[in-house]
C-alpha cells in the first residue's frame, strides 16, 4: 500500500530497556523505514500529539500516570486519526480483544515481539485503520445521499403535485371568471405556480441526478388532467443523441403551454383521445398535442373562448424563446404544436 515506506511512530513506554528493544527491532525491518519518538508517560504523549502528527502509535497498558484501557480511551481522544498498536506484558486475549473495543488495531506482547511482528502489525494498523476511515466516509456520504434523496422524492411526490392540482383548480375557475382584474389575477398566481415547480425542480436536481425531469414534467401534467379529459393522453418523448440541453425556463414554459393546450382538449373539443409528442434534437425542442375532438366546428363556434383560453398565452411563450407556435384544426381534431430552438 502507497505510504507505508516510511512511517513516523510514537511509542508510549515507560520501560527505557523495553523502548530500545522497540527500537532496535524495528530498526532492522528491511520494508519500511520506522522514524520513532520516544516518550515515557501518557502526559508526555498528549502533548506530543498537540504538537505534531504520527502515522502509528504504540502504547504500553501500563503507564506511571494512566492504566490499561483508559490509557487507548485518551489518546483515541487526543488523536483519532492515529491508528494504536497495544503493548502489554500479559498475554491474554481477553486484554486484546477490549483494546480493539475501545478503538487499538492490533496487539502485541512485549515477551515475544521481533521484527517481524512488530512491522507486520504497524503497517497492518495503518492500513487497516485507513480502510476504516474510508469505509466511515463512505457510509456518511451514502447517508447524506440517502436524506437527498428522500428529500427529493418527498417534493417530487408530495410538494409538486399539489402544486401542479392547485394550478390546474385555479386555471379552470379563470374560465368562469367574468371580472378582467380578478382574471388577470388568478392567472398571475398560475404563473407563480410555474415558477415555483421550476424553482423545486432545480433543488431537486440540486439534490440528485434525476431520471428524466422533462418526462417528469409532462407525467405530472397528464396525471392530473386525465379526470377532465376522461382518459390517459398518450405520450411520446423522443430525444436524439446529440439533443439539446432543454433548459429550466423552457420546460417552465412548455409545462405551461401543455396544460393550456390540454385544458382546452378538455373544456371544449369533446375528443376521447389525445397525443403528445415531444421530441428534442440538437436545434429544438418541439411539442405537439394533437386530440381527436370537434375541431373546426368547435372552433368556429367557441372562436372567442379558443382565444380567451390560452392560445396566445402559448404563442407569447414560444415567441419568448425564439420560437414558433401553431394552432391547426380539421373536422378530425386540433392541433397544437409549439416549437423553440436551442439556446
Amino acid at each position: 500500500m502507497k505510504g507505508l515506506s516510511e512511517l513516523r511512530v510514537l511509542l508510549v513506554e515507560d520501560n527505557e530497556i523495553d523502548a530500545r528493544s522497540l527500537n532496535r527491532i524495528l530498526d532492522r525491518d528491511t520494508s519500511t523505514s520506522f522514524h520513532v519518538e520516544h516518550v515515557a508517560d501518557l502526559a508526555g504523549a498528549l502533548a506530543s500529539l498537540d504538537e505534531g502528527a504520527y502515522d502509528c502509535i504504540l502504547l504500553d497498558l501500563s503507564l506511571p500516570d494512566s492504566e490499561g484501557l483508559d490509557s487507548i480511551d485518551r489518546i483515541v481522544a487526543a488523536s483519532p486519526a492515529a491508528p494504536i498498536v497495544v503493548l502489554t506484558g500479559y498475554d491474554d486475549p481477553a486484554v486484546a480483544v477490549q483494546a480493539v473495543d475501545h478503538g487499538a488495531q492490533d496487539y502485541l506482547f512485549k515477551q515475544t515481539v521481533d521484527t517481524d511482528s512488530a512491522g507486520r502489525s504497524i503497517r497492518y494498523a495503518v492500513a487497516r485503520h485507513h480502510a476504516e476511515h474510508q469505509l466511515f466516509a463512505a457510509q456518511a456520504r451514502l447517508r447524506i445521499m440517502d436524506d437527498r434523496d428522500r428529500i427529493a422524492r418527498d417534493l417530487h411526490d408530495t410538494v409538486i403535485q399539489q402544486l401542479f392540482a392547485t394550478g390546474m383548480t385555479l386555471h379552470a375557475t379563470v374560465e368562469g371568471v367574468a371580472d378582467e382584474a380578478v382574471r388577470a389575477t388568478l392567472t398571475q398566481c398560475v404563473d407563480g405556480i410555474d415558477v415555483a415547480i421550476a424553482q423545486l425542480r432545480h433543488a431537486i436536481f440540486e439534490l440528485h441526478q434525476p431520471t428524466d425531469q422533462l418526462t417528469d414534467a409532462i407525467d405530472e401534467i397528464t396525471r392530473s388532467v386525465s379526470a377532465s379529459l376522461g382518459f390517459d393522453p398518450d405520450v411520446v418523448v423522443n430525444r436524439s443523441d446529440n439533443a439539446m440541453t432543454v433548459t429550466s425556463a423552457i420546460q417552465r414554459d412548455m409545462a405551461a403551454t401543455l396544460r393550456e393546450a390540454l385544458a382546452n382538449v378538455a373544456h371544449h373539443a369533446e375528443a376521447t383521445a389525445t397525443m403528445i409528442a415531444v421530441n428534442v434534437d440538437e436545434d429544438r425542442v418541439t411539442l405537439e398535442v394533437s386530440d381527436n375532438g370537434r375541431g373546426a366546428r368547435a372552433t368556429e363556434e367557441h372562436q372567442d373562448e379558443f382565444r380567451g383560453n390560452g392560445l396566445l398565452n402559448m404563442q407569447r411563450r414560444a415567441l419568448t424563446h425564439g420560437g414558433t407556435f401553431d394552432f391547426g384544426t380539421s373536422p378530425e381534431g386540433s392541433t397544437v404544436r409549439w416549437i423553440v430552438p436551442s439556446d
